[in-house]
């Protein structure tokens, strides 16, 4: 402990009007920072002061006076029990003795007066030390009030900062929740979006797949039935039969009728090669000669596919040299009948369709049996049909297609048509495939053809003019 403190301490307790107590003593050293044994050497003194005899303390007019027997001394004793008394400082602090003696009678100074001065005020110590004990108190009061507030100030900064933070938790947490559930949104819109995309994407590419897959078929298709000369069922996928095309109305497969008002044909053979016609279908056709015309088209006998072009009486009298159309359409018949023919130019379109060496086919009949015709003869397709002068090319032949054809001794203008003269190097009936026929000819050595002749008279195997009718087919 301070040296100067317990000086100090001396100097409070000399002044003091009534003995301190413990107590009393024990909370001014506490103040003043002081322990037990200092408290002991204040009791001391204090008793050594009121003794009647020995050493003493005395005041007087505010002085303390230390009393002492001879030979004894004034010192102070120190918490490690040493004592140092005032005239026997060591040698080598001798130097500041006279300075040490004034901080020590100072500090007694100094405690004098504080004891003093409350002493005068209220007479006590224990006034004293209650009033710096209410002091301190106050101020720990004071100083533990502030401690509070800022606990409390602490706990609601904390509370309060602990609420925002929460709050401020629970808004990002919600705002994290609405936008978590917004992206969430979003994504499963974005999926679906992309599902239903990607659906009709492989649909779209599913359905363009069928359709080129179909397309190469069809293709496929068509040029297997092109290859076959077939007409293609594009409903079906399939070739129509030979005798069918695809009817776009109709849309399918139907009969490909040619010689019909709608689809005429290029001739009686054409539809012959086509639907393979036999007797039944024997009749009346549409054929397109530069114009769309009824025919009668025969489909069996010798010449099956022949167009009958003209049909007339044994003789025409009155009625010759006709180039166009006469009574027209033709038919055949049994009896004489009336002179029927197309015009000159559409027999020569006729005959260009076609494909025989001899396509002009002359059949003349003396009874009523359409199936014995009693004389043939052919003409080249060279011949160039012509009823009113001689025609050109027009040699006739009584072996169709044989090359060889009678030559005419004579050109003259009243033979028209067919108008070979005779053949010597041919006997009609010898060099023929076919027989006679019905009745025979005369003169079948020395055959001959005549169409027409001055008069309208009809010759045919040579001189014989005894016609009932004649027939002139296109085959």
């Amino acid at each position: 402990m301070s040296r100067t403190l317990v000086l100090f301490a001396i100097g409070v307790a000399a002044v003091s009007a009534a003995s301190p107590s413990a107590e009393d003593i024990q909370n001014a050293l506490d103040l003043l920072g002081l322990s037990k044994d200092d408290v002991d050497a204040i009791q001391s003194a204090k008793s050594r002061r009121a003794s009647p005899a020995g050493p003493s303390i005395d005041t007087e007019d505010g002085n303390i006076v230390f009393s002492v027997e001879n030979g004894k001394h004034v010192g102070f004793k120190f918490p490690d029990n040493s004592v140092v008394n005032v005239d026997e400082l060591p040698a080598e602090m001798s130097e500041y003795a006279d300075h040490g003696i004034k901080l020590s009678t100072a500090a007694m100074t100094l405690g004098y007066k504080v004891g003093s001065a409350k002493a005068e005020a209220q007479s006590t110590i224990a006034t004293t030390l209650d009033f710096v004990k209410s002091t301190i108190e106050a101020t720990a009061r004071d100083a533990k009030a502030f401690t509070d507030k800022q606990d409390q100030v602490n706990k609601n900064l904390e509370s309060g900062v602990d609420t925002k933070l929460a709050a401020f938790d629970a808004k990002m947490k919600s705002s994290s929740d609405a936008l978590t559930n917004a992206v969430n949104t979003k994504l499963e819109q974005q999926t679906d979006a992309t599902t239903a995309s990607t659906a009709k994407l492989t649909k779209d590419v599913a359905a363009v797949t069928k359709t080129v897959t179909d397309m190469v078929k069809v293709m496929e298709k068509t040029a297997e039935c092109a290859s076959k000369g077939l007409s293609f069922n594009p409903v079906a996928t399939t070739c129509c039969t030979a005798d069918q095309i695809f009817g776009v109305t109709e849309k399918k497969c139907i009969a490909d009728l040619i010689g019909t008002e709608k689809k005429p044909a290029k001739s009686c053979m054409a539809i012959f090669k086509k639907h393979k016609y036999g007797k039944s279908k024997n009749g009346m056709f549409y054929l397109d000669v530069g114009g769309t015309i009824t025919a009668y088209c025969k489909f069996d006998g010798d010449y099956p596919g022949a167009t009958l072009v003209s049909r007339k009486p044994g003789n025409v009298g009155g009625e010759q040299s006709r180039t166009g159309r006469v009574r027209y359409p033709c038919k055949p018949s049994t009896s004489s009948g009336q002179y029927c023919k197309l015009t000159d130019n559409e027999i020569n379109i006729l005959r260009d369709t076609s494909t025989e060496t001899d396509p002009f086919v002359s059949l003349s009949y003396k009874n009523r049996n359409p199936n014995r015709p009693a004389c043939r003869s052919f003409a080249h397709k060279r011949c160039d049909w012509n009823m009113v002068s001689a025609s050109t090319g027009c040699h006739n032949s009584v072996v169709r297609n044989s090359g060889q054809y009678c030559n005419r001794g004579q050109k003259h203008n009243s033979y028209r048509g067919l108008d070979g003269y005779h053949c010597p190097n041919l006997n009609y009936n010898s060099n023929n495939k076919f027989r006679a026929g019905d009745g025979g000819v005369g003169s079948p050595g020395n055959p001959f053809v005549i169409w027409e002749h001055s008069g309208g008279t009809h010759y045919c195997g040579g001189w014989d003019t005894t016609w009932r009718y004649i027939e002139l087919w296109i085959h």
